[in-house]
């Protein structure tokens, strides 16, 4: 079966300094899968590498099967959405307006919208449960209301592949838990593929279902939550101040930081 990503021997650099060096993983259809690694280690990169605002100087980058550089923008995102951080939210779009934006890869030169594209605008509202924001413009909105609105425009495209950066940065509890179990609902429902960066590890280790620790980079570890976030490879990583519980529900592994307040 063809993965909805293969990576192999990826190398990037800016000038002569490199972000990346000798990236190798896979994505499998239908999951979800967790980029952590402190700042700097190449997350972001990684994900402007699969979006293509990127190009690697050495190394595969297969979507569905094809090289990433045989594919049109238009193309490739028909295949591969994504959510990043840098969308600018005193725009004066409606909501409808936004999400409607995600059909602009299957237009032609008309540039009119048809009935397919309404019809995967409005399931798009649907699935992110923003019907009641449909006319509001964006300047009016709250951050979590407006991620909602950022992922809604993402699953216009239609796509099977679904690249977030720090989804959850900036929110309150309320909004990080709704954000994240929408994902989970996107990925059960919708069968898609997630790549998801976080530095919140613990959020990492609750929702994702593979982990890539990333420094340097490189990458340190994958596996699931357990096999990765574990005491002895982030101390390799982030050094030490943390101690590992396991969640009172799941098991799952939590990271608490450990302060020595000075007496």
């Amino acid at each position: 079966m063809v993965k909805p990503v293969l990576i192999e021997n990826l190398f990037f650099a800016y000038q002569k300094d490199y972000i990346l060096k000798n990236i190798s993983l896979s994505i499998e259809e239908n999951d979800f899968v967790a980029l952590i690694g402190p700042n700097g280690s190449g997350k972001t990169t990684l994900l402007s590498l699969l979006w293509a605002w990127l190009r690697p100087q050495e190394g595969l980058l297969l979507i569905e099967g094809q090289n990433i550089k045989s594919f049109k923008p238009k193309r490739l995102a028909q295949q591969i959405a994504q959510v990043s951080q840098d969308f600018r939210g005193d725009l004066a779009f409606t909501v409808w307006e936004t999400v409607l934006l995600g059909r602009s890869p299957y237009q032609g030169l008309s540039n009119s919208l048809t009935d397919l594209d309404l019809l995967k605008a409005q399931e798009a509202i649907s699935l992110t449960g923003i019907q009641h924001l449909k006319d509001r413009f964006l300047f009016t909105l709250s951050g979590g209301e407006l991620k909602r609105v950022l992922i809604a425009l993402a699953l216009a495209q239609d796509t099977k592949i679904l690249l977030l950066d720090e989804p959850t940065a900036h929110l309150d509890l309320h909004y990080e838990y709704e954000i994240l179990l929408l994902l989970k609902k996107l990925q059960r429902e919708r069968h898609i593929a997630l790549i998801v960066t976080f530095h919140d590890l613990n959020l990492a280790s609750l929702y994702a279902d593979r982990v890539i620790l990333l420094d340097k980079g490189q990458i340190v570890a994958v596996g699931k939550p357990e096999e990765v976030i574990r005491q002895d490879i982030l101390e390799m990583v982030y050094g030490n101040g943390f101690t590992l519980l396991a969640h009172p529900l799941n098991g799952k592994p939590c990271v608490l930081p450990v302060f020595t307040l000075p007496s």
